[in-house]
């Protein structure tokens, strides 16, 4: 047994050595991540310092386009510099008018020293611009003789001939002063020509400036291409690089990664807005992940030695840890399941002695209160004498030290209401009204509670300093708030009645006794709400309210048709009325009173003409002319036994006609024209007083009886037979197949289709 004690052990020491090794291993694991999360951090910074920068370098060159193309719009529009006007028909005029341009030229040139306005002139094999004017062949001899030229005569002419009209080139031939550096040219038509008189506008400025705007970035390794539409490199700046012809990359438009010579870039993109260009940035992997790397080993050589170190340490630890837990094992009683580990026996012994612990402590409490419940009850209605009489202590506390008491009751004897769809049910009821109590008045005020006869009773425990006044206003508040809480989510009226205070626990049997009484005379006058019982005034036998009493409960009986029951009510009426001191011509008037609200009731109910005109009529002459308490008694007796019969009777009647509408229906559910005027006209009676006939006694609308049943057909003829959804629609009486489809689906929850196919 022992040694399977010890192997359990070392399984639960085991758990501790390896779970505080997994905890270790969160650096390592979060060092791995960290390396992850850097690379992609510094990453998105290079990418924000490339668009950046690329934003940079499209807003200085599209500045200089933009600038260039102005000045070609200038010298477009200026007529002196159209092909007509240098294309003279003399020499001597021609040479007259290029001498003006070239002094206006010369003047721009000093206005804007960046920008270089060349003209070329081919019919005329001339050449125009702010530092020469001067034949093709006497420009090319001077830059031959300055060492610039790398091209020949025929060569160079043919670089200046451009096939389109307005084009961005960087070039390095296509200026006179700036020729043999690179330069960025627009070339734009010379206006008013045709096709035989063409020339050329060359508007050109260094590229030197794109260098300078790389010299001012911190990385240097970063390289800069502008390419054409079809990405073929026109121009790089920065690090040169061999890049090719023409760069594809993988990737969005924006940002992308390419591999040239067998090194790995990553780069953005950003279009021109005024050329059909891309400027590209290109910064090598290897520039920032050298000392990325160079960190992460750093990082996992530290991390491994503090978890080498850290494992021997919780090695030591947990075996220190683990003595206290052995000592505690060897004080458990023998375990059956071996196979646990120490802590979950522990834990289940700790679980038996708490719950065992609770259990004792809910049952001692239950008990407790229980008996002062029982206690209270015994009390308040004098019986003492079958058990054990609680002392006062016992009862009431033992801190309990003066002060005053007070009664409230709540009345749970609830009438089920017609057509309700959930009954309230009385424990469950009883279970709400007293969890409301509690958290109403429990935090505030003590008390005690029992139930008499489905009347919860309150007996609150007032402290000496508690103003009555202020007890009484404040206990009708919240009594009051009970009683619309109820009202609000059960539709249910609590009488409530609130008790006078009294100082002395000996009173209370006596209190309680008058508490009763009151209640007694409150549910003839006013039996909902909420009442204090000063407020309860003695029965009078003529009042309003004594009067509708008598009035609902002899309507509860003829709706009924319980003449037994009626006859009960009415015994009990006029021994009241005898008792009274009334005369007997106010008593005649009072009972009059009943019979006409009785009247008013029945015509709601009995439809038998002859019942209402001739036998009511008879029995009502009796009851006018009745001279003495014995004649009234019988005649009113007469009439409610009249009544009683008529309900009876139409009740019978209105059962038949149900059975007959339902019998009509079922013959006739498929002609599409039956509805509840032909079933109306059919039966011989009106189409309202048919519809509420048949739904008093089937509890159900007559049109959802008559599509319930066209439903139920319909699934029928679907499961038995072939027959299409249009053809069943129109078999079982419905209008048209959208009407059945509709109707189909919110019956059964799935289409007409989907129940054929299951």
């Amino acid at each position: 047994m022992f040694k399977k004690i010890r192997d359990v052990q070392n399984k639960t020491l085991m758990r501790w050595i390896l779970v505080g090794c997994v905890v270790l291993m969160i650096p390592l694991i979060s060092a791995v991540i960290n390396f992850f999360v850097n690379k992609n951090l510094i990453e998105k910074k290079i990418e924000q310092v490339n668009e950046f920068m690329l934003k940079n370098i499209q807003y200085n060159i599209d500045i200089k386009l933009e600038d260039m193309k102005s000045v070609a719009r200038q010298y477009q529009l200026n007529k002196e510099f159209s092909s007509y006007a240098l294309n003279g028909k003399s020499d001597e005029e021609f040479l007259k008018r290029v001498r003006n341009c070239y002094q206006e030229l010369s003047l721009s040139r000093k206005a804007n020293p960046a920008i270089e306005v060349m003209i070329y002139i081919p019919e005329r094999g001339y050449i125009l611009g702010s530092k020469t004017a001067n034949t093709v062949k006497n420009v090319y001899d001077s830059l031959l003789a300055q060492g610039k030229m790398e091209l020949s005569l025929d060569e160079w002419k043919q670089e200046m001939i451009r096939e389109d009209g307005n084009e961005i080139v960087i070039s390095r031939y296509m200026s006179y002063i700036n020729y043999g550096e690179e330069c960025l040219v627009y070339v734009a038509p010379i206006l008013y020509s045709d096709s035989q008189n063409a020339g050329w506008i060359f508007i050109s400025t260094p590229t030197e400036f794109i260098e300078k705007l790389m010299d001012s970035e911190v990385n240097r390794e970063n390289t800069i291409l502008i390419l054409d539409g079809d990405q073929n490199v026109v121009a790089q700046y920065g690090m040169k690089r061999n890049m090719g012809r023409k760069l594809e990359w993988t990737g969005d438009q924006n940002h992308f990664e390419t591999e040239i010579d067998g090194e790995y870039y990553v780069g953005a993109c950003l279009k021109s807005n005024l050329a059909d260009w891309s400027y590209v940035v290109c910064t090598p992997e290897a520039t920032y992940m050298e000392e990325m790397v160079r960190n992460r080993n750093w990082n996992f050589m530290i991390v491994f030695l503090g978890a080498v170190i850290g494992v021997i340490a919780v090695v030591l630890m947990e075996r220190r840890n683990y003595r206290p837990v052995r000592a505690l094992m060897d004080i458990l009683p023998e375990r059956e399941e071996m196979d646990t580990d120490e802590f979950a026996a522990l834990e289940k012994n700790l679980k038996k002695l708490f719950s065992e612990n609770q259990f004792m402590q809910e049952t001692m409490e239950a008990r407790r209160e229980y008996d002062r419940e029982l206690g209270l009850l015994s009390v308040i209605k004098g019986r003492t004498g079958f058990f054990r009489k609680l002392t006062d202590e016992e009862l009431l506390g033992k801190d309990r030290e003066g002060g005053y008491f007070s009664f409230a009751t709540i009345k749970l004897a609830v009438e089920e209401k017609e057509n309700e769809a959930l009954p309230i049910d009385y424990d469950m009821l009883v279970f709400l009204v007293q969890n409301v109590i509690t958290d109403t008045f429990g935090k505030e005020y003590s008390y005690i509670k029992t139930i008499d006869d489905k009347i919860l009773v309150y007996l609150f425990l007032l402290p000496p300093d508690q103003d009555e006044a202020e007890w009484k206003k404040e206990c009708r508040e919240k009594m009051v708030w009970i009683n619309e809480f109820f009202q609000s989510r059960l539709e249910l009226d609590l009488p409530i009645t609130i008790g006078d205070c009294f100082s002395s626990f000996s009173e209370v049997e006596t209190v309680y006794a008058n508490l009763q009484e009151v209640n007694e005379q409150r549910y003839y006058t006013c039996p909902e709400g909420v009442m204090e019982a000063e407020q309860i005034n003695k029965i009078d036998v003529a009042s309003l309210d004594r009067l509708n009493f008598y009035s609902k409960r002899l309507e509860a009986a003829a709706a009924e048709a319980d003449f037994g029951a009626g006859k009960a009510v009415s015994e009990q009426l006029f021994e009241e009325l005898e008792t009274s001191g009334n005369s007997f011509l106010a008593m005649l008037f009072y009972v009059l009173s009943i019979v006409n609200n009785l009247l008013m009731m029945s015509r709601n109910m009995v439809q038998d003409e002859a019942i209402r005109r001739q036998e009511v009529e008879d029995v009502l002459v009796k009851i006018r002319r009745a001279e003495s308490m014995s004649t009234l008694k019988d005649s009113f007796y007469h009439f409610l036994r009249l009544i009683c019969r008529a309900v009876d009777q139409d009740s019978q009647d209105s059962v038949m006609l149900s059975e007959r509408i339902k019998k009509y229906v079922r013959e006739h559910y498929n002609d599409y024209n039956v509805n509840i005027s032909s079933i109306a006209d059919e039966m011989g009676i009106t189409p309202r007083y048919m519809s509420k006939i048949f739904r008093d006694q089937t509890g159900v609308g007559l049109l959802q009886y008559i599509n319930d049943l066209r439903i139920e057909q319909a699934k029928r003829l679907l499961k038995t037979t072939g027959k299409t959804v249009d053809e069943i629609a129109e078999e079982t009486g419905f209008a048209n197949t959208r009407t059945f489809r509709r109707n189909f689906q919110k019956a059964t929850g799935v289409t007409a289709k989907e129940y054929k196919n299951r």
